[in-house]
């Protein structure tokens, strides 16, 4: 046999020598993997849950406004043991039972009222910060910077923004009167009204009246 060759023996590697003049007895090597394995301490890897908890809240509450498990399934379109578990693992990772579950209907439990109504502020901040990257709002809000001649804004555009901004509470608006030229890319105007033929530009326009 040709020396170095490894074979096993038992789960456990071992070198043989082979001679022509006289056989060698069988010496023991202790290989990289079984050092690691009888020497090394043993290593703990701690496991996250991988609950998703915003799923799981929106599962609670398709069961408390539907009164059951089966009523969630339903309206979620989703098997009831999948419903019975986000509950059930939510409960588990809050460590608090959040639900009594009879026969007939579900019950919050103090910790589940606390919860729920806490969650449902979470879940709308988090659809209103959604729709506030999107660009889009429950109500229009933000600052706005009209501009248009002096005599005509008094009499026709203050009057329009005063009605504007009763309806619009959120909305602030700055009206800027002005006879003059204003470059409007550079004063950051939203919008502008003019009087007369617009000459050529990229800006949007449209016919008032």
């Amino acid at each position: 046999m040709p020396q170095g060759h490894q074979q096993s023996w038992r789960g456990r590697p071992f070198l043989l020598e082979a001679s022509q003049k006289r056989p060698v007895t069988p010496k023991y090597v202790l290989s990289h993997f079984d050092r690691t394995r009888y020497f090394s301490k043993p290593t703990f890897h701690k496991t996250e849950c991988s609950m998703d908890r915003f799923e799981a809240m929106r599962t609670l509450f398709a069961a408390v406004d539907g009164g059951s498990l089966s009523a969630a399934s339903r309206a979620l379109n989703t098997p009831l043991p999948t419903i019975s578990r986000r509950v059930s693992d939510l409960e588990a990772h809050l460590g608090a039972q959040l639900l009594v579950r009879t026969s007939r209907k579900l019950i919050l439990t103090e910790a589940g009222e606390a919860f729920v109504g806490a969650a449902r502020r979470v879940l709308d901040d988090l659809a209103e910060a959604e729709r506030a990257a999107n660009g889009e709002y429950r109500a229009p809000r933000g600052e706005l910077l009209v501009t248009a001649p002096i005599m005509f804004g008094k009499l026709h555009v203050a009057p329009i923004v005063d009605a504007f901004l009763a309806a619009y509470p959120e909305v602030t608006v700055r009206l800027v009167l002005s006879d003059g030229v204003i470059d409007l890319v550079e004063a950051h105007v939203d919008v502008a009204i003019r009087i007369g033929h617009l000459p050529d530009s990229d800006l949007v326009a449209r016919r008032a009246g």
